[in-house]
C-alpha cells in the first residue's frame, strides 16, 4: 500500500464510469451553482457526478506520463504518441463497428443521421475517427466528444510534458484561463473543440507523476493512515460543497481530492476495491457505448427506464454496461483466438 498502482488507477476509474453513467442518467440541464433546496438528492448527486470527465482527463495525463517514464529511452516521443493512439483507436473502432450498424435495427439509422450525399460520407468519416466534435458535425453519439479531447491531449502530449518542467506554474496559469471562461461566460454552453477546457486536469496528471505525488502520498499513508484517512475524506466532501457552488471550475481539484479520498477508502478493502476494479476495466468500453444503451436505441433504453425509480434505473443501466462490455471483450478474444490461427 506504499505506491499508487495500476490497479488503483483501476479502482478510481471504475469509481469515475460509475459516476458517468449517473450523470448522464439523472443530471438533465441544469446551471452552477446548484440549489440544494430545489433539486432532489438523486438529481444534485447526479450533477455533481460531472466530476467524472476531471477524474478521467487527470487520470490520463497521469497514466500517459508514468508510461513514458518507462518508455522514454526506447521509444521515440512521435512513435509513442502513435501507439496510444492506435491503442485507443482500435477499442474506439471495435465499438463502433458493433453498435452503429445496429441503429439500422433499433431506430438510430446511421443513413439518415449522417446523410446521403457526399457531406455525410465526410460526417461518417470525422465521426470514425473520433473527430466530430472538432468541427461540430453529425456523430451517432454525442458522448463521442470525448474521443477528439483525448486523441487532441495525446498529440499535444510531449509538448505539454516539455513545458511542465520548463515552466510549470506558468502552464498551469494559461491553461486554467479556459476553464473560467468557460465557467462565467459560455454557461456550459460552448460544444466545439472541448479539449482546450481540459488540458488543466491533463497537466495537473502530468505533474502528479512528475513529481510523484500519488506515490508519496500513497508512501505517507502507510506511515500515518489515520489522520491522512481523516483528512482526504474531508478534503473530498469540503470540495463538493464547493463545487456545488462553483461548479466545473473546481473539477480539477475536486478530482484530486476524491483520488485521494479512494487511495485512503475503497483501495484499501478488498471486495469493495474489488468491485470497482471490475468496472475499472471495463471504463473505455462502457465510456463508448454506454449512450446506446439509455438514450439512442430506444427498446433497450425502455428496458433501463423499465421500474419507476432513479436508483433502480440506475441499477439496471450499470448492470447492462457491465454485462455488455463483458461480451465485447469475449468477442475480442474469439476474433483473437481465431485469427491466430489462421
Amino acid at each position: 500500500m506504499d505506491k499508487f498502482s495500476k490497479h488503483d488507477t483501476s479502482v478510481i476509474k471504475g469509481l469515475a464510469v460509475m459516476m458517468l453513467l449517473c450523470h448522464h442518467l439523472g443530471m438533465g440541464i441544469l446551471p452552477a451553482p446548484i440549489d440544494w433546496r430545489a433539486n432532489s438528492l438523486y438529481t444534485i448527486i447526479a450533477t455533481l457526478c460531472k466530476v467524472c470527465v476531471a477524474l478521467f482527463v487527470l487520470l490520463s495525463g497521469y497514466g500517459i506520463n508514468e508510461s513514458h517514464k518507462r518508455k522514454a529511452d526506447s521509444i521515440s516521443d512521435m512513435r509513442f504518441v502513435k501507439n496510444h493512439l492506435i491503442k485507443l483507436m482500435k477499442q474506439f473502432w471495435f465499438i463502433y463497428i458493433i453498435f452503429v450498424p445496429m441503429g439500422f435495427v433499433f431506430h438510430e439509422n446511421p443513413i439518415e443521421i449522417y446523410g446521403k450525399n457526399f457531406m455525410g460520407f465526410i460526417y461518417f468519416l470525422l465521426d470514425f475517427f473520433g473527430l466530430k466534435s472538432l468541427f461540430g458535425t453529425q456523430t451517432m453519439n454525442q458522448t463521442w466528444w470525448y474521443m477528439e479531447t483525448v486523441i487532441v491531449l495525446y498529440i499535444l502530449f510531449p509538448l505539454l510534458k516539455y513545458l511542465c518542467k520548463k515552466a510549470p506554474v506558468l502552464l498551469l496559469a494559461v491553461t486554467f484561463v479556459p476553464i473560467v471562461i468557460y465557467s462565467y461566460f459560455c454557461d456550459g454552453s460552448y460544444d466545439n473543440c472541448r479539449e482546450v477546457f481540459w488540458i488543466f486536469p491533463f497537466v495537473v496528471g502530468i505533474l502528479l507523476s512528475e513529481h510523484n505525488v500519488l506515490g508519496k502520498l500513497s508512501a505517507a499513508m502507510a506511515v500515518h493512515f489515520a489522520p491522512i484517512c481523516v483528512i482526504s475524506v474531508a478534503a473530498a466532501l469540503i470540495m463538493t460543497i464547493v463545487r456545488s457552488h462553483f461548479g466545473i471550475i473546481a473539477d480539477t481539484f475536486y478530482a484530486m481530492t476524491i483520488i485521494a479520498a479512494c487511495k485512503a477508502t475503497i483501495c484499501r478493502i478488498k471486495y469493495v476495491k474489488g468491485f470497482f476494479n471490475s468496472f475499472g476495466i471495463h471504463s473505455a468500453n462502457i465510456f463508448m457505448m454506454h449512450s446506446f444503451l439509455y438514450c439512442y436505441f430506444e427498446p433497450v433504453k425502455q428496458i433501463v427506464f423499465s421500474v419507476n425509480s432513479n436508483i433502480g434505473c440506475y441499477l439496471i443501466l450499470l448492470a447492462e454496461c457491465y454485462v455488455v462490455s463483458d461480451y465485447i471483450e469475449v468477442l475480442k478474444k474469439r476474433i483473437h483466438q481465431c485469427l491466430s490461427k489462421a
